[in-house]
């Protein structure tokens, strides 16, 4: 059942945060609920009437972090890169490659300008089929790497015990908390079942690939007590609210061992360990996504030109304007003073050889240094090249409205 949940401590957060929830609540994606139109093409309610929450007081234009006035909490699947994250940070020091794209698993659905909103997180064939694929060679990789992965041998330390370490550890991390007694008797029988016709080892894979394809991996799942309608999120899910937010994958072990130490209440420790987390290089790749998803200047990379408009137009110089445009937004995320202002009229730019000779930037080299624009013409993201190329149908003189419609969609969050 749908229930309303909220935290039972405020997260006092850094401004950055905010901001990203503040821009991305005008189009109600970022949060992952529904709006109006996330129903269908037929518009119809969606289950639990799960209906747009909104994020602004439309009094002040200020973010409402007070009181029981809470949003609907979906049930949300790991998105595709939460879920090659998810893997990499389970399979610690072995190389699990990249599941989304191996095995070919759909690209996450928009329904706006976010790939994270809840109501378009269904699981079609395609997905769960790739997801079998993904957990199959991945329970294969836990079955030769049972030492490093569980510091464990079945057939040396004992089946019981590697059971109990996949289970404790493991299973653990996989689900975001500890394990309920149903779900370790369950998860213990299935080992037991396919110890019958496999090795220790292999039944060991076995049970990672149960564990790797269950709800409770695959969807961050928020179990509330009783029949309140706004319920208290417990350690364990502030955790992993908090980590998929700042680093879009599990909880570290940091913010693990707070959770189980119910350290979590604390609206000062929880502020530590969003500042902690935010120093850190997955934090920046986040940054880099939510400018690159809002902004839509991602699709620069597979965009073609007429070179007798523009040339020296190829993919090496439409992958250095997505570096460009990603360095910028990742700027404004951390470094900024000012967001909202350096959003367009910012003058510094990052250029390397290519982009100083393409669009007659100062500086240049071999690597991306940052360099100071023109302020008659480098202001922001409004000229900036990836999004002046996305917006546009390849010539301007006739397409320039395309560039007025990403002003409305992108920036002033209006549908046309």
């Amino acid at each position: 059942m749908t229930k309303r949940n909220t935290a039972s401590v405020k997260f006092v957060v850094p401004l950055n945060l905010a901001l990203a929830a503040l821009v991305g609540a005008c189009s109600g994606q970022v949060d992952g609920y529904g709006n109006e139109d996330a129903a269908g093409e037929d518009n119809a309610p969606l289950p639990g009437d799960m209906t747009f929450a909104p994020g602004l007081d439309p009094e002040n234009d200020n973010l409402k972090c007070d009181g029981r006035d809470v949003g609907l909490t979906p049930l949300r699947r790991l998105t595709n890169p939460e879920f090659d994250a998810t893997v990499r940070d389970l399979f610690v020091g072995i190389n699990v490659g990249a599941p989304s794209r191996d095995f070919g698993f759909p690209a996450d659905a928009f329904a706006g300008n976010f790939s994270n909103d809840a109501t378009r997180q269904e699981i079609v064939r395609a997905l769960a089929e790739g997801y079998l694929e993904a957990s199959q060679k991945l329970g294969t990789l836990a079955a030769q790497n049972a030492r490093k992965l569980f510091d464990c041998d079945p057939a040396t330390d004992g089946e019981s015990n590697c059971v109990a370490k996949v289970l404790d550890g493991f299973a653990l991390r996989a689900f975001r908390r500890p394990l309920s007694d149903d779900e370790r008797t369950r998860l213990t029988s299935f080992f037991t079942e396919s110890r019958k016709s496999e090795t220790p080892a292999d039944a060991l894979g076995a049970l990672v690939q149960r564990i790797l394809m269950s709800p409770q991996f695959l969807y961050r799942v928020e179990l509330g007590g009783g029949n309140e309608d706004i319920v208290a999120l417990d350690d364990w899910q502030v955790a992993t609210r908090l980590a998929y937010l700042v680093t879009g994958t599990m909880p570290d072990p940091e913010l693990f061992a707070a959770a189980k130490d119910g350290r979590l209440a604390d609206p000062e420790a929880i502020a530590a360990h969003a500042n902690r987390l935010l120093d850190t290089d997955q934090a920046r790749l986040i940054a880099r996504r939510f400018f690159r998803e809002w902004l839509d200047f991602g699709f620069v990379s597979g965009i073609t030109r007429d070179n007798s408009l523009y040339p020296g137009f190829d993919a090496n110089v439409a992958a250095a304007m997505l570096e460009q445009a990603e360095r910028l937004g990742e700027t404004l995320f951390f470094d900024s003073q000012d967001v909202f202002r350096d959003l367009v009229r910012s003058t510094k730019l990052y250029s390397d050889d290519r982009l100083a000779k393409f669009l007659d930037l100062p500086g240049g080299g071999a690597t991306f240094t940052e360099v100071e624009g023109d302020p008659e013409r480098d202001l922001g993201f409004l000229t900036n090249a990836a999004v002046m190329t996305v917006s546009s149908h390849g010539d301007e003189r006739k397409k320039s409205i395309f560039r007025g419609k990403w002003v409305r969609n992108r920036l002033l969050c209006q549908e046309l």
